[in-house]
């Protein structure tokens, strides 16, 4: 599908745009604000610095607005009143420090309580009006007449989600241009009627456009924040791009961001959570400045050619506008205004398989460069943040590393934020710090654990879930054999044939010189290399799960397939709910009868959620069948067991699945805190009793995992709040009442999956299942008769 026709269907999709109805052709003189279709269409010119714009003009919009979440603040100890939500706006223009004017920024606050003549005010689309609070632009960066503003904002959540909108004055803004054309809807009567939540047709800007009068050179975004005591709705994604060679035409470029859209418009996402390679800089060596050196046919010579300066200057003039042209497609760019974002970056985001090279070449002055300016627009893009940290005080929300990772030489950044009263997100910095025999460095571990604890401990126990970022899955099925086969004898004589004749060059990559596929096997948790690191880290989360009583749930992106891997206690060591003892039973005495597995007891249990990718190809079906045949029982420790979940039932159009246990189709994630349903049996006083599938137990939540589980509408989940800490876990009457009884406490997860990559709208069909929270064994039926006895609710 070329440009013209992605443009043409997504203004039909949602504008309902006739083709007189679109927009002129841009200026060719003009900075282009976005783009649509093939990333590769438009070549990045590296040969020039963009133009000077006219002293005291108007500056030109060139990317942007993106939305960042940075955290929001609860109330403990009964010190504060209110939850505050903060996050930032970043806006790039066209412009010199000193001849552009900066922008004028406000965002709607509170409601008004008074209203004075100076006040500012603005009617939010469900009737309040607010007061138009300013915020104060920050420089973050200015190089090569493109200005980079960062604009802060801070809202009190109050009893019910609502909107905030924002509001740029002194841009010039195209965008509005291309949307001027939707109307309200109207009744058969010729009225305009109001458009927000209600009508998924339309956003809710295309409504403030056309019922506010905005002065001239005002752009604006509208997003949704959740009530105070509410879990936030979250979407996750990973791999937010096509790799080098993609025949992007065959998948109607990124559409799954249409559908992100639209389930948006109806149940707005609070967050959307980036789990690496949000965009790719492959190309760079193909298309870009890198091209000539990678093309060199000795890597000796790659690794001594010189990263001069006008070679850094073309370097980081790439990434810069890489980021301008990617974060500008729609309908990507649309949703980065609208929905709040927090970003863990990985491979893709610098260049595939970056730190799992050798040491002698990672050590290279070409890829010690593209790491350094990689970063620099990471930093500025991703996390709205000067590209050597802030001049004073960081953002809470960064756990920043001891030490330089050794290539990069920057201190890593992970993430900390709430996702309401009852959920914390941490995000590991998997990358920064990654060489080809370490993934994270040990001090980095103790303080992200430090943090965590400190975290929970803070909370009084009121979190009871935490969502750990790990950007490759770490409970995923191993390939130690193609390890030790591409590490064998045989492949050091191809090898040594390529490097010496040419022979078989496409099974090498471009960088190193080594098989292309060991850098990806290399990245992997799973790698021989890095099992000790692996295995001290799933252990040291297993015991922060029991001490902190949270339950631990992992997601993860990076192999273009979606799946459900899980930790669990072996059953040789179950545990007797009734007083906490030890059960060494035979595993055939527990396949046959399965009554003694309550996973909410378990603080072995951890899930990995796998979505990726949400626009870079699947690979093909062999893959999938591969890691179906590789789906086996694998003993982690003496403690514990990990294997895939077979979640998908049946495939999109509702055909018998080739793999039960991975979707190779792209997709995304959706997950939500609310309940389980379980029978009056699964909740009576012995325990909950379990199932069996296909010879593997399955706990509560995932017993119908699948296209008809309850969770699968995960984002159906409106504006309700988290249980009180004391009812987590609790099996209570449902709301039909009867003997209907759900648990507290748990999370809905939906994975989204593609139906058909030839339809640009991105229609999803989606599978569900739950993750029950953790309820320690000796208090777990002491939680339930006590909320129930209460009749307690959800």
């Amino acid at each position: 599908m070329s440009r013209e026709q992605l443009n043409k269907s997504y203004n039909q999709t949602f504008n309902g745009h006739s083709d007189a109805n679109l927009p002129p052709p841009a200026d060719p003189g003009q900075p282009q604000l976005q783009t649509q279709g093939r990333h590769d269409a438009l070549p990045i010119n590296v040969d020039q610095a963009p133009p000077t714009p006219e002293p005291g003009t108007t500056p030109i919009l060139k990317c942007g607005p993106l939305l960042r979440y940075c955290g929001t603040t609860y109330p403990q100890n009964g010190r504060g009143k209110t939850a505050v939500w903060r996050g930032t706006v970043l806006v790039i223009l066209a412009g010199t420090e000193e001849g552009t004017p900066t922008p004028e920024f406000y965002y709607s606050a509170g409601p008004m309580e008074g209203q004075h003549s100076s006040d500012r005010t603005h009617t939010d689309l469900k009737g309040t009006t607010r007061r138009l609070v300013p915020a104060e632009a920050t420089l973050i960066l200015a190089e090569e007449n493109t200005l980079f503003y960062r604009y802060p904002i801070e809202v009190e959540l109050e009893e019910h989600e609502r909107p905030v909108t924002y509001f740029i004055h002194g841009v010039e803004y195209g965008d509005d241009v291309k949307y001027e054309s939707s109307e309200l809807a109207r009744n058969g009567n010729g009225k305009v009627e109001k458009v927000g939540m209600e009508n998924p047709d339309k956003d809710d800007d295309e409504v403030i456009r056309k019922t506010v009068k905005l002065p001239p050179h005002t752009t604006h975004r509208t997003f949704y924040v959740p009530a105070a005591a509410a879990t936030m709705r979250i979407l996750f994604h990973s791999c937010n791009g096509f790799s080098v060679g993609t025949k992007e035409d065959e998948w109607s470029g990124p559409a799954l961001w249409n559908d992100v859209l639209r389930h948006n418009r109806v149940h707005p996402f609070h967050i959307m959570i980036g789990g690496g390679d949000q965009i790719y800089s492959d190309a760079i060596r193909v298309s870009g400045p890198l091209k000539h050196w990678a093309n060199m046919h000795n890597p000796a010579r790659r690794r001594r050619y010189p990263y001069t300066p006008e070679l850094e200057t073309s370097v980081k003039r790439w990434y810069r506008e890489n980021y301008i042209q990617w974060y500008g497609t729609f309908p990507f760019a649309k949703a980065n205004g609208r929905i709040p974002q927090m970003n863990i970056w990985d491979d893709h985001d610098i260049i595939d398989g970056y730190g799992s090279y050798t040491d002698g070449f990672m050590r290279c002055p070409i890829f010690l460069g593209v790491g350094r300016a990689a970063w620099r627009y990471y930093m500025v893009f991703q996390h709205h943040t000067p590209p050597d940290g802030e001049p004073n005080r960081e953002e809470n929300s960064f756990i920043i590393g001891k030490t330089p990772g050794q290539y990069i030489g920057q201190r890593s950044r992970s993430l900390y934020a709430r996702l309401g009263p009852s959920i914390a997100f941490l995000g590991l910095d998997a990358r920064t710090e990654r060489t080809r025999h370490q993934i994270v460095h040990p001090h980095t571990y103790d303080l992200v654990f430090d943090r965590l604890e400190k975290e929970l401990d803070a909370s009084n126990g009121e979190i009871q879930h935490v969502l750990l970022l790990l950007g490759v899955p770490i409970a995923y099925p191993r390939l130690v054999w193609l390890e030790a086969l591409l590490r064998s004898p045989l492949a050091g004589i191809l090898r040594f044939l390529n490097k010496r004749f040419g022979i078989a060059s496409g099974a090498f990559n471009k960088f190193d010189g080594n098989i292309d596929i060991l850098d990806d096997l290399d990245d992997h948790w799973c790698a021989a290399v890095h099992k000790r690191e692996r295995n001290d880290f799933v252990r040291r989360l297993q015991a922060l799960s029991l001490s902190r009583g949270v339950r631990i749930t992992i997601l993860s992106g990076d192999v273009h397939l979606a799946a459900i891997g899980r930790f669990y206690t072996r059953p040789s060591l179950l545990t007797n709910p009734a007083d906490g003892s030890k059960l060494r039973v035979r595993r055939k005495k527990i396949l046959s009868d399965a009554k003694e597995i309550p996973i909410e007891t378990d603080h072995r249990y951890m899930p990995n959620i796998i979505s990726s990718a949400i626009t870079n190809p699947p690979p093909p079906p062999a893959v999938a069948k591969l890691l179906q045949r590789r789906n086996k029982v694998h003993h982690f420790d003496a403690n514990t067991d990990e294997r895939l979940l077979e979640f998908f039932d049946e495939d999109v159009d509702g055909k018998k699945m080739m793999s039960r246990v991975t979707m190779a189709r792209r997709n995304y994630c959706v997950i939500t805190q609310g309940e389980i349903a379980v029978s009056p049996a699964e909740s009576s006083e012995e325990g909950w009793k379990g199932t069996k599938q296909r010879g593997e137990v399955l706990g509560i939540g995932e017993i119908g995992a699948g296209a008809a589980h309850a969770a699968a509408k995960a984002d159906d989940v409106l504006d309700r709040p988290a249980p009180r800490t004391q009812d987590v876990g609790a099996v209570v009457k449902g709301p039909g009442g009867g003997d209907e009884r759900i648990m507290l406490g748990a999370l809905n997860v939906a994975i989204r999956v593609e139906i058909d990559k030839s339809d640009a709208s991105g229609q999803t069909k989606s599978y569900g299942f739950n993750v029950p929270p953790y309820i320690p064994p000796s208090k777990g039926h002491e939680t339930t008769s006590k909320a129930a006895s209460n009749g307690s609710s959800y």
